[in-house]
Order: C-alpha cells, then sequence, then structure tokens
C-alpha cells in the first residue's frame, strides 16, 4: 500500500509522485502554511530594508528593523483587506465568478511576493538570492503543476474498434 501525502503547492506533489508516493492537492498541510507565511513575511520585510538601507546608518539601524516588522505586519493586513474588496468587484463586473476567493488571494499575493522578489533580484546585495531562490521556485511550481496538469489528464483511447 502506497502511503498518502497531501500539499498544497504543485511542486512536493509532484516529487512525492515521482518517488511513488500517491499525493493529493489540500490545504491542511500547516508546514506548508507556516513556511509560505514565513517566506511571505521574509521576502517582504528584505524588500522593506532593501528600499531604506541606504539611510540606515549606525545606531538607526536597529529601531527600524523592529518598526520594519511591525510596518510589514501591517502592510499585509491592509493588502488582504484590499484584496477582498478587489475580489468582490471582479465578482461583480462578472469576472472569476467560480473561482474561490481564497484562490484569487493566493494568486494575488504570490503576484506581490514575485514583484518583490524582482526587485531584491536586482539589487547590488545578498538579498539577490533571496529574490532569485523565489523566482525558481515560483517557475517550478508552475512547471510542477503543468506536468501534474497533463499527468492527470485522461488518455485518449488510440486503439481502433
Amino acid at each position: 500500500m502506497k502511503s498518502k501525502a497531501s500539499f498544497y503547492f504543485s511542486l512536493p506533489r509532484l516529487i512525492c509522485r515521482l518517488f511513488g508516493c500517491a499525493s493529493d492537492r489540500s490545504e491542511d498541510n500547516s508546514f506548508e502554511a507556516h513556511a509560505g507565511s514565513v517566506i511571505i513575511f521574509t521576502i517582504t520585510y528584505l524588500f522593506l530594508f532593501d528600499l531604506v538601507r541606504s539611510q540606515l546608518v549606525g545606531w538607526k539601524i536597529f529601531p527600524a528593523l523592529v518598526v520594519g516588522a511591525l510596518a510589514v505586519f501591517l502592510f499585509w493586513v491592509v493588502v488582504l483587506y484590499l484584496n477582498s474588496f478587489l475580489i468582490r468587484a471582479l465578482h461583480l463586473v462578472g469576472f472569476f465568478g467560480e473561482t474561490p476567493d481564497r484562490h484569487l488571494h493566493d494568486v494575488f499575493t504570490g503576484t506581490l511576493i514575485t514583484l518583490f522578489s524582482i526587485q531584491l533580484s536586482i539589487s547590488n546585495s545578498w538579498m539577490w538570492w533571496v529574490g532569485v531562490l523565489w523566482l525558481v521556485f515560483a517557475i517550478l511550481n508552475l512547471i510542477a503543476a503543468a506536468v501534474l496538469r497533463l499527468l492527470d489528464s485522461p488518455r485518449p483511447n488510440t486503439a481502433t474498434g
């Protein structure tokens, strides 16, 4: 009997399948949820730090780091609140009517984090690696989603009868 795993992201599902493990799409994987939240917070925090680092010298850097953490938290509270209005407006005009709100939130959040990562990837600091790693993960995850879709699609019957 094969073990069964549940993942939200496509890349771990594809890797699991390649190693002979059955895997399902699920939003119940707490490790993925926590890791995703930490990654989103970290990329946003580094993006903010990259924007203001030239003005931070000496002792000013320590209070700025603490204020930055609070600013990132408040930023995401506001962004998610505004996302809900955007999703409601899209539904009212007839777009994405069948798509669950949580999936649209994921798309908007992923897009914003990818834009932050692009900015980090063109910066001249060690934060370049964080941006590049996110971009590589996002591309691999999209490729894995396409491969899983191809693997799960019904095969046409080629036998002639």
